[in-house]
């Protein structure tokens, strides 16, 4: 099941980042204004307001993940990003999915990841799974794909969001008793939670330090919106500054 629906980031260079996510991500624009960009599959807004370009440890985005339906759609997604000089992180094999990692121009990272079955996820004890992080072979990915990449596949979605936070501690009374997500994943200075026994919709960690909130002039999260329909429509802001919506936009 979709959790996240829609995803708001602010800003410096419009014009940069509007290009970078329509070619280099394939997505489709939707609405279009002076100081606002939306996409669609999936949902993502750039709002222009930042003149710092964020690239310190304070709590906001740590990566936006995008779920992708198989790994041919990956491989043809890493086939075409061979054309563009994007800022590598990596790529992993974490037992539950595979994934890339790379930056946006303004120094936002983004995950491209796909989901394993169910069936061969590392499992611990208590329902919770074991966190693996293995080198990925991306030239056996590459050599799976057998279309050439136009858009993103519709069926396309946000996977999750993980953050950096200043506490973790400070999140599970949010996360976890207010709106009710269940801990899949605790490493350490790390927890991932989840709904519906997912591996994790929500993530957060202190491996950097981060050092408190975003200053609002800076590039970085705004706020996400979350499908939760056990819960009411409402708007809240999470204990690291984030504005968190409940099934509304």
């Amino acid at each position: 099941m979709k959790r996240i629906d829609h995803i708001v980031l602010r800003v410096k260079d419009l014009d940069v980042m509007k290009n970078f996510y329509e070619t280099v991500m394939g997505m489709d624009v939707i609405h279009e204004h002076e100081e606002s960009v939306t996409f669609d599959n999936p949902k993502l807004t750039l709002v222009k307001g930042a003149d710092v370009v964020n690239k310190e440890a304070y709590n906001g985005l740590y990566h936006h993940a995008y779920l992708l339906p198989s790994l041919k759609d990956l491989g043809t997604f890493l086939i075409h990003l061979k054309n563009f000089e994007v800022t590598w992180i990596g790529g992993s094999d974490h037992g539950f999915s595979k994934a890339i990692y790379f930056r946006d121009p303004e120094h936002n990272a983004i995950e491209v990841y796909v989901d394993m079955d169910p069936s061969v996820w590392p499992m611990a004890d208590n329902n919770k799974i074991r966190f693996v992080t293995q080198r990925l072979d991306m030239k056996a990915i590459r050599d799976l794909s057998d279309a050439q990449f136009t858009k993103l596949p519709k069926e396309t979605i946000w996977g999750h969001v993980h953050l950096e936070v200043d506490d973790i501690e400070k999140g599970r009374p949010f996360y976890i008793d207010t709106l009710g997500f269940e801990v899949k994943i605790e490493t350490g200075p790390s927890l991932f939670m989840s709904k519906d026994g997912y591996h994790h919709h929500i993530a957060m960690n202190n491996w950097h330090h981060a050092k408190g909130l975003l200053p609002n002039n800076y590039t970085g999260i705004i706020s996400y919106t979350l499908l939760l329909p056990e819960l009411p429509a409402q708007t809240l802001t999470d204990p690291f500054g984030i504005i968190v919506k409940i099934n509304e936009d």
